[in-house]
């Protein structure tokens, strides 16, 4: 009991570093809660716009600009394949309808 009369006491006598202890306290309890929160959401719009691809096709280059600008419109196109290309790859795999465009 001593000890929590002592505690008391000392905050009273220093208010205005008791005052800056927690709002400091309440300010990094919030950015921390704040960046957890954007972290749950960027991970929810990720697994959103992954769902239902299987397949990304592209031109040569480098394949994070591919999934970059094809899935996550981000970063600029690397180019264009040529159609029969794509009707050829149609056949191997069976799909019947054609592929989506994609407009930067």
């Amino acid at each position: 009991m001593k000890t929590l009369s002592l505690a008391w006491t000392y905050l009273w006598s220093r208010p205005l570093g008791a005052a800056l202890n927690l709002l400091l306290l309440s300010l990094g309890l919030a950015s921390i809660t704040f960046l957890l929160l954007v972290s749950h959401q960027l991970n929810k719009a990720f697994e959103r716009d992954l769902q239902g691809i299987d397949l990304v096709v592209g031109a040569k280059g480098s394949p994070m600009q591919l999934i970059l600008s094809g899935v996550f419109h981000i970063d600029v196109p690397p180019g264009n394949i040529p159609l029969k290309a794509v009707q050829e790859l149609q056949k191997r795999i069976g799909n019947s309808t054609p592929p989506k465009s994609v407009s930067p």
